[in-house]
């Protein structure tokens, strides 16, 4: 729910101009915001194949519950969990990734890319 929320808020956000110039760079960070949500989508529907492999659903929260869709399998939940293990993997790569390149774009090309994400006012 908190992703299909961020997903709904990202899109009907105004997106800021983009500081940087360079045509390549641009692509980059927008693959790189896509590849980030994809894997977090990834994340959750693999998730909620290793929770539901024994045949049980998952209890939401003490609200609901998603039923497991799929029969009882053991071998599809280690899958599961094996992919799980690769997309978080990815994941975490390319989240230190996109640190390091905040960091490049506040200390190498000195511009206002780090601190518009951290909402930095500035001062004058």
């Amino acid at each position: 729910m908190v992703l299909v929320f961020r997903i709904l808020w990202n899109f009907l956000q105004a997106k800021p101009v983009p500081l940087e110039e360079n045509t390549r760079l641009k692509q980059l960070a927008k693959l790189g915001q896509k590849a980030l949500y994809g894997l977090i989508i990834l994340m959750v529907i693999s998730g909620y194949l290793i929770s539901t492999a024994k045949g049980k659903g998952v209890d939401v929260f003490g609200l609901f519950e998603l039923p497991a869709l799929l029969a009882d399998d053991a071998d599809r939940g280690e899958l599961a969990g094996e992919i799980h293990e690769i997309i978080a993997t990815v994941f975490i790569s390319l989240v230190v990734i996109h640190v390091l390149a905040a960091l490049l774009h506040h200390f190498v090309f000195k511009d206002r890319t780090l601190k518009r994400m951290l909402w930095v006012k500035r001062v004058r």
